[in-house]
């Protein structure tokens, strides 16, 4: 962020409160109806179907984490 010439504001961690979209999205993938969908999509489809049953662990793990990040530009003083 600071290579792009931005300057951090705030940073909070914010990976309980996502959490638990991946329980959501984990239960949505196992219906049988988004699993016929599924089988039937593009390859691009299918590869993040089964990334989305690897982030659910990945949060609990430690892997991941969300942040939410403000920054601002400074103003040029050309």
């Amino acid at each position: 962020i600071e290579d792009a010439g931005l300057t951090v504001e705030t940073f909070a961690d914010i990976t309980a409160r996502v959490r638990p979209t991946w329980t959501h999205v984990q239960r949505l993938i196992r219906r049988p109806l988004v699993r016929w969908l599924v089988r039937h999509a593009d390859e691009a489809t299918r590869a993040f179907v089964d990334a989305c049953q690897a982030m659910g662990p990945a949060y609990d793990e430690g892997i991941m984490a969300y942040g939410m990040i403000t920054a601002h530009r400074p103003p040029r003083h050309d």
